[in-house]
C-alpha cells in the first residue's frame, strides 16, 4: 500500500512539473545555476522560492527553503509562509513533528512574537484535537505543551510592549485545563497562582489586566477575600510598575519613530546603566533591536560583549542555558559574517564553556570559506589571530606545543596573504612576540621582523617596534642598528619626527656621549633632507598633526608627485588656516584618535582639488556663516552632504580659534546651487539661520545687525488647539512622551492674540521631530496642531509681535508707515565672515519736519530763499494743542486753515496751490517721543 501511495505521489509530482510552462522552467534553471555559482545571493533565493511556489512544485519549494536557511537566517514572514504551507499538508504524526521542528528553528533566528504566538496556538490546537478524539498516545502531551509555553515565556516574557500576547494565552490554557478537572487539583491551583505572582513582578504594558485576572483567579479558585487579593497584587506589582513608568516614554518613542536605530541605542544606554542592568531586560531589548536591524554589526558586537560581561561578573542573572548563549555567537556570524570580531566572540564563547577543539575548528573553517570575510583581509586577520591565540592558550608549554602553535601561525599567515595580505601584519607581530619572549627564539623573531619591515618600510611605528623588541631583549647594539637603518630612509617614512625623537630617547637611556652625538648628527642631517624634499614640492607639513599608529594604518599607496611642484601663489594666511598641501609623502588616510573632527572629510579630501582662493566667483564652492561656535566639522559636513558629495569643507582657524565662517567645495556648480537654496535659513540652533551663498570675494555680503533667524526652527514647535487656561506643567507632561522640553511659553488670548498657542523649545532636533507625532491628537476635547516654529522678519511694525516692534524706533500717533525708518544691514566682504553689529536706520521718505510740534513748525514757503534773505521770525512760548483756538493763527507765524488764504507774511512769497502744504501739527506726546528717539537732534543738524 505504501509503495502504491509513493508511486502515485511521484506520478502526481511529474504531472505537476509537466503542467509548468517552459518559460517558467527556464527562469528556474537560470536561478539555480546562479545559486550554484554563488549561494550568497539573498534576492536570488527569494525569487527561486516564489517561482517554485507559483508553479506548485512543493518538493522543489521545500528544498529551496532548506538551502536558503543554511546560508541565511530567515525573516519572520518567510518562516510563517513555510510553516503554514507545511502545517496545511501535515496529516501524520511525523509530518506534525516536522512542523514543530520548523517552529523550533524559526524561534532561533530572531525574536518574533508572531512566530511564538503561532507556535503555541498550533500546539494547543493539536493537543485539544487529540484529547477530543480520545487519543491517549498523542505526540503532544499536556506536559509538552506546557514546556512550549514556558520556553516562549522565557524569550518573550520581558518584552514590555507585547509579552502579554504569549503569557495571556498560556494563562488561558492552564485555566481551561484546570476548569475541566473534577475535582480541581490543588497543586495546579497553587502552580497557576505562582505563575500570576511571578508575572506581577515583571514590567509589562498590560499590568492592569494582569492584576484584574489575578484577583479574579484567587477569588474564584482560592476562595480569598477581594480586599486581600487586591492588597497582595498591589504589593507584588509595586516594583514592576516603577520599572514600567521608567521605560514607558522610551516605549512610546520606539512606536513613534518606527523602531528606529537611534531610539534603540538610547533605550539600550538606559538599560545598561549599572543601577538597573538586568540581563533578561537587556537581552530582550537587544533581540528586539536585532529583529529590525539585523545587519548592523555594532549591535551584534555590543550584544556579545554584554553577554561576556554578564558571564564575567553576574552569572546569577543569566537566564539562558549554555547552548542558548552559544547560539547568540553563532547567529551573529550568520547575520554579519564579514566582521572578524564576531567570529572571535563565537570562539571565545565556545572556549568559555570548554567545548572541544573540534567545534572551534569548525567555526574557523566556516569563517575561512565565507566570501564576505575573504574579501576583507584585515577582518580575516582578526579571525586568524583569535584562533592562534586560542591555540596558544590550549597548547602545552613545551617544544611540541610550540611547534603546533607555529603551524597554526604559518597557516594563518598563508591564508591572510592569499586573501590580499594584512598591511598591519597583526598575525606576524603576535608571532614575533611569542618567538622573542615566550618560545625563547630571538633569531626567529628577528627573521620575522625582516619580513614585516619589507611590507611596512614606510611605517615609522614598525621600525620603532622592531627596535623595541631588541631593546627588551637587551640587545642594544642591534636596536641601534635598526634606528640607523630607519634614519637613512627617513625621506620615505610617514612620520620621521617620531622616529628621530624615539632614537634620541633610546640613546639618552642606553648610549654614551659618542652614541648620543652620532644620533643627533644623523637625525639633524636626515631632517634637513626631509625638509628640503617637502620644500621642493611646496608641502607645508604640520608636525603637530599626529599620524595614526601602525595598527590603524591603511594599505600603503605610492607617493604622488604633484604635476606642478612649484608652490601655489595663494594667500598665505588662508593656506595656513586650511592646512592644504600637496601630498608627497605617505600620510595616514584615516585619523580616528588624534584629530577626530577631520575624520569625516579626510577620505574625500585626499583626491579632491585644492580650494581656489583667488579673487572672483567660484561656482562650485559655498561660503557659509552664522552657525553656532560649537558646531563641529562633522555636523556641518552632514548638512552639506545632503545636496551632493562634499570634496572639502573647511572652517578657518586663526590664533587657535575657529572663525565664524567657512567654505564648502562640491564637484559641480549644480550641487553648490542646490546647497545654497536648501541650506539658506537652515536652523542650526540658538535661533540662528545659516547664511549660505556662492563664494565670491567681490560680493559685499557680510551680515550686519542681529543674526538672521532660521526660516523654520528644528528645535522649537508651535502648539495650537489648546485651551486658554492650560498650564506649562501640562504641556511639559504631554511632551515628555517624546522628549524633555527645555522651555515652554504659552501665548494666551488677548487683544492681539485671538487663539492661544504655546512655543515649545527642545535641546535636540530629534526630540522636536518626535514630538511632531502629536499633531492631530485629541487632547481634552480639542485637536492639537503641532508644527515647527517659523520665523518672519518684519520690515514694518504692522503684523510684528511686541518683541519684534522693539527693534523699530518710537512712532508718533497717527503717523503713516512711510515715516517709520526701516532697518538695513551693512555690507562687507564675505572673506571676513559674518558677525553681529548695530543696525543702521534708513531715513524715512517723508520729511522729519512733519513730526515737529506746532510750537516749532516751520513756515510754509512757496520757494525757499537763502537764510540771509529771510526776515527774522520771533518764536512765542510753546502752547499746548488743547488750548489753541480753532480759528486762531499758530504759535509760529503760519496761518490756520481759515486764514491761510487771506494773505501771507510780508517778505515771503505765497506758495502755489498744492505745493508746500503745511504738515499736520503734533501733540506734546509726539514731541516727547521724537526727542527720546533722537530724531529732533538729527533734524536740527
Amino acid at each position: 500500500m505504501d509503495n502504491l501511495s509513493d508511486s502515485e505521489g511521484e506520478d502526481n509530482h511529474m504531472e505537476g512539473i509537466e503542467n509548468v510552462s517552459q518559460e517558467l522552467l527556464a527562469k528556474i534553471g537560470v536561478l539555480k545555476v546562479s545559486l550554484q555559482t554563488n549561494p550568497s545571493q539573498y534576492e536570488v533565493h527569494i525569487q527561486l522560492i516564489a517561482l517554485f511556489k507559483s508553479a506548485g512544485m512543493f518538493e522543489e519549494l521545500r528544498a529551496a527553503r532548506e538551502a536558503m536557511s543554511t546560508v541565511f537566517p530567515l525573516s519572520e514572514e518567510l518562516w510563517l509562509q513555510w510553516i503554514n504551507d507545511e502545517s496545511n499538508m501535515a496529516a501524520s504524526e511525523d509530518e506534525k513533528e516536522h512542523v514543530l521542528n520548523l517552529y523550533e528553528r524559526a524561534t532561533t533566528d530572531y525574536l518574533s512574537i508572531a512566530i511564538w504566538k503561532s507556535y503555541t496556538e498550533y500546539a494547543v490546537q493539536e493537543y485539544f484535537e487529540a484529547a477530543e478524539h480520545g487519543d491517549e498516545e498523542a505526540f503532544l502531551t499536556k506536559d509538552k505543551v506546557t514546556a512550549i509555553f514556558q520556553k516562549a515565556n522565557k524569550f518573550t516574557g520581558h518584552h514590555i510592549a507585547q509579552s502579554h500576547v504569549v503569557w495571556n494565552a498560556w494563562a488561558e490554557f492552564e485555566t481551561q485545563i484546570l476548569d475541566a478537572q473534577e475535582p480541581r487539583s490543588e497543586d495546579d491551583i497553587k502552580r497557576i497562582k505562582s505563575m500570576y505572582e511571578k508575572r506581577l513582578t515583571v514590567a509589562h504594558a498590560e499590568m492592569d489586566n494582569t492584576v484584574s485576572s489575578y484577583i479574579s483567579f484567587v477569588t474564584g479558585h482560592c476562595g480569598e477575600d477581594f480586599e486581600k487579593a487586591m492588597a497582595e497584587s498591589s504589593a507584588l506589582a509595586v516594583h514592576a510598575r516603577k520599572m514600567l513608568s521608567e521605560r514607558e516614554s522610551l516605549e512610546l518613542e520606539l512606536t513613534s519613530t518606527g523602531n528606529s536605530m537611534e531610539t534603540f541605542l538610547k533605550y539600550l544606554e538606559f538599560e545598561l546603566k549599572p543601577q538597573r542592568k538586568q540581563f533578561p531586560y537587556v537581552r530582550t531589548l537587544y533581540e528586539r533591536a536585532l529583529a529590525v536591524h539585523c545587519l548592523v554589526p555594532t549591535l551584534w558586537t555590543d550584544y556579545n560583549t554584554a553577554v561576556l560581561v554578564m558571564l564575567q561578573h553576574k552569572k546569577k542573572d543569566i537566564d539562558l542555558s549554555p547552548p542558548e548563549i552559544l547560539s547568540i555567537g553563532a547567529r551573529a556570524t550568520r547575520n554579519c559574517p564579514w566582521i572578524g570580531d564576531l567570529w572571535e566572540h563565537h570562539m571565545l564563547l565556545l572556549e568559555t564553556y570548554t567545548k572541544p577543539e573540534e567545534q572551534v575548528n569548525d567555526v574557523l573553517a566556516k569563517a575561512l570559506v565565507d566570501p564576505n570575510l575573504a574579501a576583507n583581509p584585515q577582518e580575516l586577520s582578526k579571525v586568524a589571530l583569535a584562533y592562534c591565540a586560542y591555540k596558544y592558550r590550549k597548547s602545552e608549554k613545551n617544544e611540541d606545543g610550540y611547534n603546533l602553535i607555529r603551524q597554526a601561525l604559518e597557516h594563518a599567515v598563508a591564508v591572510v596573504d592569499a586573501a590580499g595580505g594584512d598591511p598591519i601584519c597583526k598575525v606576524q607581530r603576535y608571532w614575533i612576540e611569542l618567538e622573542a619572549f615566550k618560545f625563547g627564539n630571538p633569531t626567529k623573531a628577528r627573521s620575522l621582523w625582516n619580513d614585516v619591515i619589507v611590507k611596512q618600510k614606510t611605517v615609522t611605528d614598525a621600525w620603532i617596534a622592531m627596535a623595541e623588541v631588541d631593546k627588551r631583549l637587551n640587545n642594544i647594539k642591534e636596536a641601534r642598528h635598526i634606528y640607523k637603518r630607519a634614519c637613512d630612509q627617513a625621506k620615505h617614512l610617514d612620520w620621521p619626527e617620531k622616529l628621530f625623537e624615539s632614537w634620541l630617547t633610546f640613546e639618552r637611556e642606553n648610549g654614551g656621549d659618542a652614541e648620543y652625538r652620532d644620533a643627533i648628527i644623523r637625525t639633524r642631517d636626515s631632517m634637513k633632507a626631509v625638509e628640503a624634499l617637502r620644500a621642493q614640492y611646496g608641502q607645508t607639513y604640520a608636525t603637530e598633526v599626529v599620524p595614526i599608529a601602525a595598527a590603524e594604518m591603511a594599505p600603503e599607496v605610492p607617493a604622488v608627485v604633484p604635476a606642478h611642484p612649484k608652490a601655489s601663489e595663494t594667500n598665505n594666511k588662508r593656506k595656513s588656516s586650511t592646512g592644504e598641501s600637496d601630498q608627497t609623502f605617505k600620510v595616514p588616510r584615516h585619523e580616528k584618535k588624534a584629530v577626530p573632527e577631520e575624520k569625516t572629510a579626510s577620505e574625500s579630501q585626499q583626491s579632491a582639488p585644492k580650494f581656489d582662493y583667488s579673487k572672483g566667483r567660484h561656482e562650485e564652492s559655498c561660503f557659509f556663516t552664522n552657525f553656532r561656535p560649537n558646531t563641529t566639522d562633522k555636523e556641518l559636513e552632514e548638512m552639506f552632504s545632503e545636496y551632493g558629495k562634499v570634496l572639502r569643507l573647511n572652517v578657518p582657524v586663526r590664533m587657535g580659534k575657529r572663525q565664524g565662517f567657512g567654505y564648502c567645495q562640491y564637484g559641480t556648480a549644480e550641487e553648490a546651487q542646490a546647497a545654497v537654496k536648501g541650506l539658506t535659513g537652515r536652523d542650526v540652533g540658538d535661533r540662528r539661520g545659516l547664511v549660505v551663498h556662492i563664494s565670491d570675494t567681490n560680493r559685499a555680503s557680510r551680515h550686519k545687525g542681529d543674526p538672521p533667524l532660521p526660516n523654520e526652527s528644528r528645535h522649537e514647535l508651535r502648539l495650537a488647539g489648546i485651551s486658554n487656561d492650560i498650564q506649562e506643567a501640562d504641556i511639559m507632561k504631554l511632551m515628555k512622551l517624546y522628549g524633555t522640553p527645555s522651555q515652554v511659553f504659552i501665548h494666551r488670548m488677548s487683544d492681539e492674540i485671538k487663539e492661544p498657542w504655546a512655543n515649545i523649545k527642545f535641546d535636540s532636533e530629534r526630540d522636536a521631530r518626535a514630538a511632531l507625532a502629536l499633531n492631530g491628537t485629541e487632547y481634552y476635547g480639542k485637536t492639537l496642531s503641532v508644527k515647527r516654529r517659523t520665523f518672519i522678519r518684519f520690515e514694518t511694525e504692522e503684523g510684528a509681535s511686541r518683541k519684534e516692534r522693539k527693534r523699530f524706533p518710537p512712532r508718533a500717533s497717527g503717523q503713516g508707515s512711510s515715516s517709520v525708518p526701516t532697518i538695513e544691514s551693512e555690507k562687507d566682504e564675505d572673506k571676513a565672515g559674518g558677525g553681529p553689529s548695530k543696525p543702521v536706520f534708513k531715513a524715512p521718505t517723508t520729511s522729519l519736519t512733519s513730526m515737529t510740534p506746532r510750537s516749532m513748525a516751520p513756515r510754509v514757503l512757496g520757494k525757499a530763499k537763502p537764510r540771509s534773505a529771510r526776515p527774522a521770525v520771533g518764536f512765542k512760548a510753546f502752547q499746548p494743542a488743547s488750548t489753541a483756538a480753532a480759528g486762531a493763527t499758530s504759535s509760529v507765524g503760519g496761518s490756520s486753515s481759515a486764514s491761510s488764504s487771506a494773505g501771507s507774511v510780508p517778505g515771503e512769497t505765497a506758495s502755489k496751490e498744492g505745493e508746500g502744504e503745511a504738515p499736520k501739527p503734533r501733540s506734546n506726546n509726539d514731541f516727547r517721543a521724537m526727542m527720546l528717539s533722537g530724531q529732533l537732534k538729527r533734524q536740527n543738524q
